[in-house]
Parts: C-alpha cells; structure tokens; sequence
C-alpha cells in the first residue's frame, strides 16, 4: 500500500471514531466491539413504501469496512443486486432488494455485516401480492400432428405482473406434468404429438411471487388415426418476402438414411406415425432460415405425419444486406449487393415503389456488387419489402421493419463471473439467428455450446424480432465489460460491471487449524493477491498469489490456531483496490466435522484407474448389506473389498476380469456397476463395458453370476456371462454407462452422446439417452434377455426405428446417477461442455436439451418437446481449476441419495443429494427442498436447488460413490477407496 493511501485510510479511521457513538441493543445494553469502539450503523430505504414485488434500494453507512452485508426482511435473508454486498472504506453500501410475499402493513428491513453491526428501518406493504389465480377457459383443438391450446388471462394477477406460463400435459386425465415454459403469451401450439392420440392439458401463470393453481383441464385428440397406411408431405421453398422458389433439393430420411430426395416443390409418401426427417439445402446466395408453420431453424427437421401435409422452408438470401434492417420511418439503410450481373443499372423498390437513393444512379461493379443507401420512407409499422433489380436476371428481396431500433436489456448489469447474465432484445430482424459477443470474444450462441458444434446451438428471434436469452459471465477481469448482440444487419451492445468473488470457498466451517480452499475470480489481471483473516494478513498456499490476466486465483489457508469460537471475516484483496470478503466459522473442537479418510489404497490407476463402486446388497433389497463392496477397475478388473468387523479388506482375487477395450485414459472401458436387489437369491452382477466388435468400438451391457469360492473369495461363476444389451454407439469418450435398479426391479443405463452432439435429440439412437429395460432370467420370446416396460414413453410407439428402451433422452455424458431408494426419486449427474454442470430430476422421463441447450434455459426458446430444466447448475467461470493436473478440466461426478437412522450427518443432509467434481475436487450436497427450497434464478427465472459444500481440497476425486450405514463412500482416480467421516 502506498504512503498516501495509508494516511488518508489512518484519517478515515480516527474520523470514524470521533463520530462514533455506542450502539445499544433491544436491551438497552450496550453492545462491545472487539476494539471497545461502537458506532450506529444506519440503512435507509428507497422507497419506503409501495406493494410486493417492488424494487427497493437499501443505502447503509457506518457498518464495518470491507465486510460482507446480508439484507434481511422481517428476519429473513433476502436475494439482493449486487448477491454480495461488501461496504466500502467508510462501512457504507447500497444494494436493492425485491420486496417478497408478505401480508399488507408495516414490514421490518434490517441489515448486518460480518461483526454483527446492524441496522433496521421499516417498509409498508400498501397492497399485499400473491401468486396469480389460475389462467381461465383453456381450450385445446386437435389439428394434423398439433394441438393448439388458448386460454384467458387469470382473473387476478395477484398484485403483480403475469411473467410466464407454464403448460403441463398427459396421454390420461389427471396426471398432467410439466410439458413447457412460455412467455406473457395466452396460445401454444404443441407440436410434439402423434396423430391419432389424445393428449391432455393444464395451464399454470407465474408472477414474481410464485405459481398459480392450475386451470381446467382440456383434451383434444390429433387429426387421423395410425391406420399403418401412407401419407403425402409436401415441402415448398419461398425467400423471406414470400415470393416463390423453386429447385431446391431436400432429402427425406428415416433411421440416419436419406431414403428419397427430390427438388422444390417435392412431395414424400411417408408411413403414417413414423418418425422421419427432412433437410431442404442450401444453394447460394439463399441459405434455409427458418420453418414458416414453427418459426423455428431446426434443419434437418423431425417430423410425423398421419394425413397430406404441406410446410414451406423459408430462405434468406445473402445477395443483398440491409445495415441496419429495423428501425423507424426516416432511418438511413446501406444496401449492399453481390451475384448481379456486372455493370448493370440497379433499381432498389420499397413494397414495389422505387426508392431515391445515394447514390442516384447505382451501377454494379465487372463483378456484380454495389452499395447504395436509401431513406426509410414514412410507413406503417412492420415489415415491407425491399426488392433489389438488375434489369435482367437477378431480382432479390428481403425485409425491413419499420419500428424500434435494435436494443438490448442486461439482466444484472452488475455480476460475477460464472453467473447467468439474461439479454432480451428486441428490434432486431423477425426469424434472424443472434450472435452474442464478449468483448468481442464469440460466445456461443445460446448457452455454452462449441462454434463448431453440430448442430449449432442458437438463439432465433420471433416474428417481431424479439428474443430472450442467457449468457454465463466468461473468464473475466474486474471492471467493465461489453457485451455485444448482432443478426448481421442489427446490432447493439451495453456494458456489464464485473465484480470480484470466491465460488469456491470452503469449507465455511470448521476447527482452528481447518484448510480452506478458494478460487477468486473477478479481480484485476496479474495482481498480487492479500488474504486477511480479521485484517491480519495469512499465509497462504501457494505463498505470493499472483491473479492470473483474467483476474482469478486459486489457493488455500490455515485457520490460525488463536482464532475464537464464532464468525471470523476473511477478506481477498488485489493492489487496484478490488476485495471481497466471506466469513468462516470456527466451532468448538468437540463440535464433530467433516473429514475424509482413505479405506483401500493402492488399486488401479492409468489405464486401470477406478472409476466405480457398489455395495453388495447381501441382506435383502432396500437394506444396508453387510458392507462388502465391488470397485470398477477401467481396464476389465472388477475388485472385492470385504468388511471385517470395520475393516475394510481387499480379497485377493478379482470377482472377474471382465473383456473390455484397454488404453484409453479417457471414459472408455469397464464404466458401471449394477448388483441386483434379490442379490440373495439371483446373485447378478451386471457390468457396462466399451467393446470392440469387429473392429468397431461400442457399449454392452454384460450379467455375471456371483458365488463363493472354497477359500470364502466371492467370485463370478466361470463362464457365466450374458449378453443383456449391446450395439450401444461408443468412441474414446463420452461413453457414461452408469447403472442402477429401481425397487421394481428395472434396470436404468446412462448412455453418452460419443462427442457427436446430435445422439441427444435422437429417439432412434441408444446413445446420449437414460435407458429403462427389464432384465430378464431367460430369454423371451424375441430371444433377448430384457424386456421394455409398457410405461417408456415411446414403448407403444408403432415406429419401429424409434427405441422403446428410451426413457429420458436429450443428454450429453451423464456419467453418474442415483435412485432414492425411498421415494424412488432419479437425479442425473451430467457432465457439461463450456458453461454448466448440472443435476437433472428424470424421476418421471424427460428430453433435458441437449445439444440445444446446456444448463438452464428461458422458457425453453426451441419448444423442444418434454423439456425439463435442471434442479442444479454451477459454473465453468470461476470454479474450474487455473493450475495443477486439473487445470482446465471439470466434471461433475458421483451421485447417491442420503438417509440415515442412526449415527448420521446432521439433519439438514437428510434426503440431501450428494455429488462431487474430480477436477475441483470438493464434495457438495444438494439439499432436499424441505429442508432448503429452491431459489428463483434471478437471471433465468428458473428455481435452482441450494447445496451445502462439505469438503474441498480432494485429488482428482470423487469418481463414484455410495452410501452404506449412514455414510458416503467414493472412489478417486488414484487408486483409493475413501469415507466421508463426520466426527
């Protein structure tokens, strides 16, 4: 620190306490600070009044410098903007909070920092909102492979504004579930039916305070019948002035195959209820835009059909460019222009009257381009047609729309890296694909997705040139950043304020002595790094912490051994003036804590790394075995850990080596484990392995019967094994392949999408998929070892490309999961690409989005059919690792359901989902919604599940896990078996 700042802080300091007077409790007693030096701190509220919902602005002063402040509302912690409040040099703040559900009348706003400091001041609720009454006269009509919904407004919006519809459906009256997010719009028209069925339907309205009741019920059944005969789908082309094209060739597939092809106007006979696809191409200068009945982009398109179908592809046209192509009457446009015929007059007309341009004479260069701009003439609002003419053989239209300029709303404004930031736009050209920009670094198109991804993932505007969208704050560093938005012709850009923080920093709590792991993000580029500890500085690990050019850092601390029982602060600071602070909880070293402790060493690792656990479920289903377990070596060895008496011992034989591809360090080999419920009776072991069949690699799931050898060694009967599935896609990774029963005795698989992208959205491929088959004792009567259950959803499908075995569909590499064993409940693990890891709920089937989607979305943009939100979701920015053998990696991995009766976690980890990431090496719970609701993502309006973070510092670890007599057990990929121990 340099010499004028320290006087000018020294100042401030003697200032403070010269003003300060004691702050006296509810008691009338005071209240000592550590110093022995009091000050009343103050808040004051803006407005001081108005109904729920409303934003109010929250300034403190004389809190304690530097420190974290949690904004409360009659004793309640509330979300705030910024979500970390940290005051300033003088203890002062500012923050605004949205005034939650609360009854009419006088309200209690209280604010209080790090050492206890707080202050109150009173908010009066005028009018007290709710939760909306339930959306009126829903009404649902049957149409060819569509169901149209409309619905009323509900009769009271509860004091506050209709934000979002939610739409559940069935294939039965009363068991509705959730189907689809819209926006304040009061019509959808659901395109993922089959002719011939009848679909049932609810209607709920959201508000800032919560969800409606649901609205009546409507059904409507599909147009046709699946008689098992044909129909005719015809596809015609036209640009986006609607004029007509023609001649462009379009394929027809089925199952991966292009079966017939034709040129525009083209017409398929089609089996009616099968499931096809239809791929118009490109032929420039016109390149497919968008489906005129869907409004949507999807090429190759799906599609079912049980009567004469007729669909128009939409082109855009690349000959001409309108800079900008919105905007109001009087609005100067660039018209740009190729592939006319050289040296030729130009017309440019607007809805068929020639324009005045500049220049006035337009003549196109020997190689056919021109520029020229025009005046927007005055216009109604919308969309009118500019036509581009050579005098010859070239004659190009497109669009300009007449209202608003291109603009875009950030949602914070203010936020920290790795956190969802929604842009909503409007302006912009109808049916355009939207490119966002950070910094001019190219960010994904929607959520995260690679450039070169196949498909590409997108966001599209509407008919009005609207869009709603999300974005993952990227590596960055403190200060301001910009965030640009283009469809080629329109664009704009606003700025975003970055903030520092620590998304990993744990555990929060614990004894004197405790290692404390955190990684900052959000500071100034190649800054030396303080941390303090109650202002006294600490000595860190590694020592002399460097932030890197995007403002992170990782490290570790001791929590120094003279530190009292209670709250500490613990604050981060770079040399630009950038901080954030956290506390830490020191506890009484009889108050038990969380440890992890190794049980087995020395198993495989490289090629033979484990990457699985299961306990043997030797007293009977539903129960805790008597503790031996089985690990997954990758390279085919499957080892037997036995407990003797509460040790846990290695046997000295392997249960089995099962075949399997060896030399692959990423998820390929020997990748799941699943031991059947009725153990005691059948004594199946089921295995999934990567395989390599002639030659080509893919993914089986393989049965093996166990028994007890002469020396007590438990083992697989020689030559007991059993084909059950196979043919599963498989590459070098993104394999999944975890397995578990449910009490019913059907078995769930988890399938990767082979890197490929496009599996997850494809119902006639095994891979990017949770599979549900029945194992069976015998063959049936198809000769296979499984059957389906009657309730997978495409189980009574009558096409027979699509795979019954599907049960939830629409994911990218779910390499872990768990059943609740006690209610039965199904969460995925999913490993993400550039933004998100997430935790999925499949407990009833679902499409999860991918590859169009990665974490959370705003309202399901594409209609996906049957898309479900994740519960969980935490960020690539700011928590994947920036040093050692992890850098640059992350992945969620493991996952097991809690419960214990006796000798157990504290409470709150009851029904709690635990799961871990090998790369940043911490184990977290997801706690239960009784025990800790969900919270509405501010950004995506999408609740979020809350977690508690046990412990951190982990090597490349947990890989697995299970929980067996009240604790979790997990795997590493260094060969060790370990115990999380809360002692």
């Amino acid at each position: 620190m340099n010499k004028s700042k320290r006087v000018f802080e020294s100042l401030l300091i003697l200032l403070v306490v010269i003003l300060s007077i004691p702050a006296v409790s509810e008691s009338n007693n005071i209240i000592p600070r550590a110093s022995s030096i009091s000050v009343l701190s103050t808040i004051s509220l803006d407005p001081t009044s108005g109904s729920v919902g409303t934003t109010v602005t929250v300034t403190g002063s004389l809190f304690f410098p530097s420190s974290d402040v949690t904004v409360s509302y009659d004793g309640t912690a509330v979300a705030t903007n910024p979500s970390t409040i940290t005051t300033d040099l003088t203890g002062g703040f500012t923050a605004t909070f949205t005034v939650p559900a609360s009854a009419a009348g006088s309200h209690i706003v209280s604010a209080k920092d790090t050492v206890s400091d707080s202050a109150s001041a009173q908010f009066i609720v005028t009018s007290s909102a709710t939760p909306p009454s339930a959306p009126q006269n829903l009404q649902a009509t049957g149409g060819n492979a569509r169901v149209s919904l409309s619905w009323q407004a509900p009769s009271s919006n509860g004091g506050s504004a209709i934000t979002y519809y939610k739409i559940y459906r069935s294939n039965s009256s009363g068991t509705e579930v959730y189907l689809t997010t819209r926006g304040n719009v009061t019509s959808y028209t659901d395109l993922a039916v089959t002719n011939g069925n009848t679909y049932f339907y609810k209607v709920s309205a959201l508000n800032s305070i919560g969800e409606s009741p649901k609205s009546n019920e409507a059904s409507a059944t599909t147009s046709g019948t699946i008689s098992g005969g044909t129909s005719t789908l015809t596809i015609s082309t036209q640009d986006r002035a609607g004029n007509t094209l023609t001649g462009f060739y379009i394929a027809l597939m089925q199952g991966g195959k292009t079966i017939s092809t034709g040129f525009s106007p083209v017409t398929f006979t089609l089996n009616n209820g099968q499931l096809y696809s239809v791929e118009p191409t490109d032929f420039s200068p016109y390149f497919v835009e968008h489906w005129k009945d869907t409004g949507l982009a999807d090429n190759p398109r799906a599609i079912t059909i049980n009567g004469n179908t007729q669909i128009m592809a939409v082109y855009r046209t690349t000959a001409i460019s309108l800079t900008p192509s919105t905007g109001p009457a009087g609005t100067s446009v660039t018209v740009a222009g190729n592939s006319f015929s050289p040296n030729s007059h130009i017309t440019i007309s607007y809805d068929g009257t020639p324009l005045a341009t500049n220049p006035a004479a337009i003549t196109t260069s020997s190689s056919g381009t021109f520029s020229a701009t025009f005046t927007v003439p005055v216009s109604a609002a919308g969309s009118h047609v500019i036509q581009v003419d050579d005098g010859g053989s070239h004659t190009y239209s497109d669009l300009f729309t007449v209202g608003s300029s291109a603009t875009i709303l950030l949602t914070p404004t203010v936020s920290a890296n790795g956190s969802p930031v929604k842009v909503t736009g409007t302006g912009f050209a109808p049916y355009s694909k939207i490119t966002m920009y950070y910094d001019n670094m190219f960010l994904s198109n929607y959520t995260g997705t690679d450039q070169n991804a196949n498909p590409l993932v997108y966001i599209m505007t509407d008919s009005a040139g609207g869009f709603v969208g999300d974005l993952q704050v990227p590596y960055s560093s403190a200060g301001s950043h910009d965030i640009r938005v283009t469809d080629k012709s329109n664009t704009d850009t606003k700025t975003i304020t970055v903030t520092p923080a620590s998304l990993l920093f744990g555990p929060a709590t614990g004894h004197v002595g405790t290692t404390v792991n955190f990684h900052g993000s959000g500071f100034a580029a190649n800054s030396g790094i303080t941390i303090s500890f109650d202002g006294s500085s600490v000595t860190t690990s590694p020592p002399g912490i460097i932030s890197s050019p995007e403002g992170e850092f990782m490290g570790s601390l001791a929590v120094p051994n003279a530190a009292t029982v209670g709250a500490h602060l613990v604050k981060m600071s770079d040399t630009s003036g950038n901080t954030y602070s956290t506390s830490f909880t020191v506890t009484s070293s009889t108050t038990p804590a969380f440890s992890v402790q190794n049980i087995v060493t020395g198993l495989g690792t490289g090629f033979a790394e484990t990457d699985g656990i299961a306990f043997i479920p030797d007293n009977g289903p539903g129960k805790d075995g008597s503790g031996d377990f089985m690990v997954l070596e990758k390279n085919g060895t499957v080892v037997v850990v036995k407990n003797n008496g509460g040790t846990f011992v290695k046997q000295s034989i392997p249960f089995v080596t099962v075949p399997t591809v060896q030399g692959y360090y990423e998820d390929a080999g020997l990748l799941g484990i699943a031991l059947d419920p009725n153990w005691i009776n059948t004594k199946f072991v089921y295995f999934y392995a990567t395989e390599s069949v002639n030659g080509v690699l893919q993914n089986q799931v393989l049965r093996y019967t166990a028994t007890t050898d002469s020396s007590g060694n438990i083992v697989a009967v020689p030559n007991s094994e059993q084909l059950i599935i196979g043919g599963i896609p498989a590459i070098a990774s993104h394999n999944a392949g975890h397995m578990k029963f449910d009490s019913h005795g059907n078995l769930y698989v988890s399938t990767g999408d082979d890197f490929k992208y496009f599996p997850g959205q494809d119902i006639t491929s095994l891979d990017g998929k949770l599979l549900r088959i029945t194992p069976l004792g015998s063959p049936g009567s198809n000769g296979l070892l499984y059957s389906i259950p009657s309730t997978n959803p495409f189980a009574s499908s009558a096409d027979p490309n699509i795979r019954k075995e599907i049960y939830s569909y629409g994911l990218r590499n779910a390499f872990s999961f768990d059943i609740d064993s006690q209610t039965g409940k199904i969460y995925l693990s999913m490993v993400g690409h550039n933004t998100w890891e997430t935790i999925l709920d499949s407990t009833s089937p679902a499409n999860f989005g991918w590859p169009n989607y990665e974490g959370p979305t705003i309202g399901n943009p594409q209609q996906l059919a049957n898309y479900k939100e994740p519960v969980y979701w935490y960020p690539h920015a700011g928590m994947e690792p920036t040093s050692g053998v992890a850098n640059g990696l992350e992945a969620i991995l493991g996952g097991a359901f809690y419960h214990c009766s006796a000798t157990c976690y504290p409470s709150q980890y009851q029904d709690a989902y635990f799961f871990g990431d090998y790369a940043i090496g911490y184990i977290v719970a997801l706690e239960s919604s009784s025990a800790n609701p969900p919270q509405t993502d501010p950004a995506t309006g999408v609740p979020r599940g809350q977690v508690q973070t046990t412990v951190t510092g982990l090597y490349l670890g947990p890989i697995d896990m299970a929980v067996w007599n009240g604790k979790l057990y997990y795997v590493d990929l260094v060969g060790n078996v370990a115990v999380l121990n809360y002692n």
